[in-house]
């Protein structure tokens, strides 16, 4: 635990009074960790005088609730690490096809406020109570009020997830959601506890989130990321890297090996939902929404023009959420 709050701390000095650090790995995930934003709270809550207080009530209500961490009784070291535990069926499928690999443990981020010991949850409390006065006063002075709360909560996290693999003697964790702030700076404490850390990018680009990469291994799911893994390669602390496979083909290769009943002429449009993004105060790309909402303007005159086309849109998950909205 302490190991871990010290690196924490090295983190917080680093970014208040530019604390040296040697280590061009543990700087670079410093870095990243207070030059990236979060999605785990709205767009505006850097502005939110009472973020820090918002962020320690959270920790104590989630202090005393269940907490509930997916195992399996197979013979394996190895976990898998996401954002939360709704694509756990996907997920080990996934790795399972690809790698061979048994999941023994699946840990949504969700589940690593909740604490499985009394004793956990008493040092949280100490944790809290320590910082709290300093915390709230640094953000309140601060123009980002959330970074410095929301170390408290990757600190949190950090040491609990950290016990959750070494009472399951977990040595390799295969690392989704790596677009978030902290990572990289998780990525390197758990690596430096002997834990063999493989991240995995998913479907996006990594010029957008993920520019530094602090990994043992990094498992491309498109070519292309490679050549992005190359222009920024000085912040891409990684041995070793890998050519696997959207995290969702697996899904569809029934479709492809089935009879194809694409019919020609038909464009398909993926949505990110930018227009309900910017409502509820999610979306962290500038005028996003009015671009997206140009390319299918674009698109719906093209159509027009030519009716021998037709147009599929399909949509974001948050859209179909709210499906009646988005109609």
């Amino acid at each position: 635990m302490f190991r871990v709050l010290f690196y924490y701390k090295i983190a917080l000095l680093n970014e208040l009074i530019g604390l040296p650090v040697s280590d061009k790995r543990f700087y670079d995930a410093i870095k990243f960790n207070y030059k990236t934003i979060t999605y785990r709270y709205a767009i505006s809550a850097p502005k939110d005088f009472l973020i820090s207080l918002r962020i320690f009530k959270q920790i104590f209500s989630n202090l005393f609730k269940r907490f509930d961490c997916k195992s399996f009784n197979v013979n394996s070291n190895v976990a898998i690490f996401d954002v939360n535990s709704n694509n756990v069926e996907l997920r080990t499928k996934y790795i399972k096809r690809i790698s061979g690999e048994e999941i023994k443990l699946f840990i949504g981020r969700d589940e690593l406020l909740k604490s499985k010991h009394l004793i956990q949850s008493l040092f949280t409390v100490i944790i809290l109570l320590v910082t709290f006065p300093f915390v709230f006063f640094i953000s309140v002075f601060s123009s980002n009020k959330l970074k410095y709360p929301l170390l408290v909560i990757n600190t949190i996290e950090a040491i609990n997830i950290l016990q959750l693999l070494r009472e399951n003697k977990i040595n390799k964790l295969h690392f989704f959601c790596i677009y978030e702030h902290d990572s990289n700076l998780l990525a390197y404490v758990l690596m430096k506890f002997g834990i063999k850390v493989n991240k995995i990018p998913s479907e996006v680009p990594m010029h957008f989130l993920n520019r530094t990469v602090i990994a043992d291994s990094l498992s491309f799911c498109f070519r292309y990321q490679e050549e992005e893994f190359i222009k920024y390669r000085d912040t891409m602390h990684v041995s070793e890297i890998q050519h696997w496979v959207p995290e969702s083909a697996f899904e569809l290769e029934k479709y492809y090996l089935q009879n194809n009943n694409t019919q020609l002429n038909t464009i398909g449009f993926y949505s990110s939902g930018m227009w309900l993004r910017n409502e509820i105060d999610n979306m962290d790309l500038i005028d996003a929404d009015l671009y997206e909402k140009e390319l299918l303007g674009y698109l719906v005159e093209f159509i027009q023009v030519n009716p021998q086309y037709k147009l599929v849109v399909f949509l974001h998950p948050i859209e179909k959420l709210n499906l009646e909205k988005t109609k």
